[in-house]
């Protein structure tokens, strides 16, 4: 290798780890599992393997064999922020983050500096803008998991006209009854005033002994 390749790699070394760092900065921002130090490694580590393909393609070995294998490593450590509690599931922004920076650093490390920066911008614009967007549309569209416990075997059919008086969309998961009680859970679906409205309704009801979501 002589100088010139050494201060491309570099280069791409050095771009990697800012392109993946400025990524980083804004999961870290959001507090999410993948932050700062994750997307910077992601990022040179995907780079660092497509400059040896590059390297190795010239001793015959296909070089779409190792990009191909970045993807699939990928693919497991986008999977380990992925989680799911109850009916909910979460990371999957953060794993998509994940699998996009090791592009850029595959662009990187192929030399495309130009389309590794538009993506990096891309990115950010989605992660940025797009969260505002959903913000908004949650507070038109909110999704909540309600148990609701009250006394008797009948008092659900209050509750569902209730929720649909309210112009709630809602899914009925479950019922389990115990010492003349029962206790319900709900997929609830619906702009936040008139969620709140039901709760307000759930609290002045003496019959509902508790409930939660």
């Amino acid at each position: 290798m002589n100088t010139h390749e050494l201060i491309d790699e570099l280069i791409k070394m050095g771009i990697s780890i800012l392109l993946g760092g400025v990524l980083g900065l804004e999961r870290e921002y959001q507090n999410k599992p993948a932050g700062f130090r994750t997307l910077a490694l992601i990022c040179i580590g995907a780079t660092a393997f497509t400059i040896l393909s590059i390297r190795l393609s010239g001793d015959g070995m296909a070089h779409d064999r190792i990009a191909a294998n970045i993807i699939t490593g990928i693919g497991f450590i986008g999977a380990g922020v992925i989680f799911k509690s109850g009916v909910n599931v979460y990371g999957l922004t953060t794993a998509a983050t994940i699998w996009v920076t090791a592009g850029i650093g595959m662009a990187v490390g192929a030399g495309d500096y130009l389309l590794a920066s538009v993506i990096t911008g891309v990115t950010l614009l989605i992660l940025s803008l797009f969260e505002y967007l959903q913000n908004k549309v949650d507070v038109l569209h909110k999704r909540r998991l309600y148990f609701i416990t009250f006394d008797g075997h009948v008092f659900d059919t209050r509750i569902e006209n209730e929720m649909r008086k309210c112009k709630l969309k809602y899914k009925k998961l479950k019922e389990k009854r115990a010492n003349n009680e029962t206790t319900c859970s709900y997929e609830v679906f619906g702009r936040e005033s008139h969620l709140d409205i039901f709760n307000e309704f759930l609290l002045e009801t003496p019959d509902i002994k508790q409930f939660e979501y």
